[in-house]
C-alpha cells in the first residue's frame, strides 16, 4: 500500500487468478483488475483465446506481477493528483519498472465508463500481440503441464510420471493405448494429442522460440515438436 499526503493511495492483492488494484482519492475509488488466466502462462490452461492476446512468461512470480500492478497504481495516483479526471485515464499506457507496459481501460471498452481493467501490452518477459492460434498453441503446452501435475498429485508412480517427459516412452505408451482404444482414459496423453493437432494445424515450428520463452520448458516444446511426425 502507498499512502500520500494528498490522500491518494492504492492497494494491490492477488486472489486466485485475479490481480486487484484499488486507487482511492478522497471520495473517488477506482477498482481495477487484470486476469492472470488471460495474461500469465502459468494460469492460462482454461482461458479462452481471443483475436489478440498477451502472456507473461512462466518465470515471472507473484511478486513480479504485483509490483507491476503497484506501478500502474502509482501512475494513476500521479495523474489524479495532477488534476486528470478519472475519465481521462482511459487508454492510459503505463511503463512499469519491470519493462512491461500496461494499458488501462474498462471491460466495456467505452471511454465514457470508469476504468476497471488493466493488462500487459508490451515489454520484457511477455509474448505480446499474440493471435488466437498462437495463444492456443501456448495454452496447449500449459494443459499438458497441468495434466502431469495432476497425475503426480493423485499419486501416480514417479517412474510413470517421468515417462510423460520421455520421447520414446510417449511413443510406446501412445501405441499401446491406441491398440486398446483407451486414449481418453489418460488425460496426459489426451493433452499431448490435442497439442499435436493444434501445433500441426497452426505451423507451430515458426513460433518455436516464443513457445520456449513463454513456457520456460524447452524439453516439453521439443517433445511436442517431435511428436508431430509420430502421432
Amino acid at each position: 500500500m502507498f499512502l500520500w499526503e494528498h490522500f491518494v493511495m492504492h492497494t494491490v492483492n492477488t486472489n486466485n487468478n485475479v490481480v486487484a488494484l484499488q486507487v482511492t482519492q478522497g471520495a473517488t475509488i477506482l477498482n481495477l483488475t487484470t486476469s492472470l488466466q488471460r495474461h500469465h502462462f502459468n494460469f492460462c490452461a482454461e482461458a479462452g483465446a481471443l483475436a489478440v492476446n498477451s502472456l507473461i512468461f512462466s518465470i515471472i512470480p507473484q511478486s513480479g506481477w504485483e509490483l507491476d500492478a503497484g506501478d500502474v497504481g502509482t501512475a494513476i495516483d500521479l495523474h489524479l493528483t495532477g488534476g486528470l479526471p478519472p475519465a481521462g485515464l482511459y487508454d492510459l499506457d503505463v511503463v512499469t519498472s519491470s519493462g512491461r507496459t500496461y494499458r488501462v481501460d474498462n471491460s466495456a471498452r467505452n471511454a465514457l465508463n470508469p476504468v476497471n481493467h488493466f493488462y500487459p501490452i508490451a515489454g520484457t518477459s511477455l509474448w505480446a500481440a499474440m493471435n488466437q492460434q498462437q495463444y492456443q498453441m501456448a495454452r496447449a503446452l500449459r494443459r499438458i503441464q497441468v495434466a502431469i501435475e495432476a497425475r503426480r498429485a493423485e499419486g501416480e508412480a514417479q517412474n510413470k510420471v517421468a515417462a510423460y517427459s520421455d520421447f520414446k516412452s510417449l511413443i510406446e505408451r501412445k501405441a499401446s493405448i491406441d491398440k486398446d482404444r483407451g486414449a481418453a482414459n489418460n488425460p496426459v496423453l489426451s493433452r499431448y494429442q490435442e497439442a499435436v493437432i493444434e501445433w500441426r494445424t497452426n505451423a507451430a515450428d515458426a513460433f518455436r522460440a516464443q513457445l520456449d520463452e513463454v513456457s520456460g520448458d524447452r524439453v516439453l516444446v521439443g517433445l511436442v515438436k517431435g511428436l508431430l511426425s509420430k502421432w
